[in-house]
C-alpha cells in the first residue's frame, strides 16, 4: 500500500468507521481467551502471560495500531475485516509466547505428567496425547483444538484430560454428563486424533500466529 507508516486512505477509514466493531470485539475476545488458554505461559500451561496481559489487553492493542495506522488494513487482499483483525490478534499472542520475557521459566511438559508416567493405564486418546509432549505439545494441542472447531463436547473432553482429570468417571462428573456419554466421546476423540495426526504438516508457519497446523 503507497502512503507512509500512519496514514491510512479515505476509503479504508471509512470502511474501518464503518464496521460494527463492538460485535468483532466481542468475537476477537473469545478467540484471544481460547488461544491463550492453550499455550504454556512462564513454563505453566494455561498460566498467565508475562506482564499479567489479559485478553482484552491484547484486543485492544491490535485495535490501536490497526486505527493508527501502523498495523495496515488492505481490503483488496483481506476483504472480511474479522479475519485481519484476528490474525492480528494471533500475531500479538505469538509474539508474547515466543517472547524472552515468556522463556526465561524453563518450560515444564504442557501436558500433565500422569501422561507419560502410566502410560498402561491410559485411553489410547491419551497416549496419542502424551506422545506429543515430546515435541512441541503447545502448538500440537492447541492446533488439535482449533481441528475440533464446532465440536465443543470433544474439546471439553481434551481440556479436562490437560487438566489433570483422566479417570472416565471424574471426566463424567467434571462436565456433569453420564460415563456412558463420556465413552462415547472418547471413541469420537479417538477418531479425530488420528485424523489429525495423519495430517501432513506444513513446513512453514503459520500465517494467523506463527504456530504450524496440519495441511487441509
Amino acid at each position: 500500500m503507497a502512503g507512509e507508516i500512519g496514514e491510512i486512505p479515505a476509503d479504508v477509514r471509512q470502511l474501518l468507521d464503518e464496521h460494527p466493531l463492538e460485535e468483532t470485539t466481542a468475537r476477537l475476545l473469545r478467540h484471544a481467551q481460547n488461544k491463550i488458554r492453550w499455550l504454556t505461559w512462564r513454563g505453566s500451561w494455561g498460566g498467565v502471560p508475562p506482564g499479567g496481559i489479559q485478553p482484552e489487553d491484547i484486543v485492544h492493542e491490535v485495535y490501536g495500531k490497526v486505527l493508527a495506522g501502523t498495523r495496515k488494513w488492505e481490503p483488496a487482499k483481506q476483504p472480511d475485516l474479522f479475519e485481519y483483525l484476528r490474525d492480528q490478534v494471533d500475531s500479538e499472542i505469538s509474539n508474547l509466547v515466543t517472547s524472552s520475557e515468556n522463556k526465561r521459566v524453563c518450560r515444564e511438559g504442557s501436558l500433565p505428567s500422569a501422561l507419560l508416567e502410566r502410560t498402561d493405564e491410559l485411553s489410547p486418546e491419551q497416549i496419542l496425547l502424551a506422545k506429543e509432549r515430546k515435541r512441541e505439545s503447545d502448538e500440537f494441542v492447541l492446533g488439535f483444538m482449533e481441528f475440533l472447531e464446532g465440536q465443543p463436547d470433544l474439546q471439553q473432553v481434551v481440556d479436562a484430560i490437560v487438566g489433570g482429570i483422566e479417570k472416565r468417571a471424574e471426566i463424567a462428573r467434571h462436565l456433569h454428563t453420564s460415563v456412558e456419554e463420556i465413552d462415547l466421546r472418547r471413541k469420537r476423540l479417538k477418531r479425530r486424533l488420528e485424523e489429525y495426526m495423519s495430517r501432513p504438516v506444513a513446513p512453514s508457519a503459520s500465517p494467523r500466529g506463527g504456530v504450524p497446523h496440519a495441511r487441509p
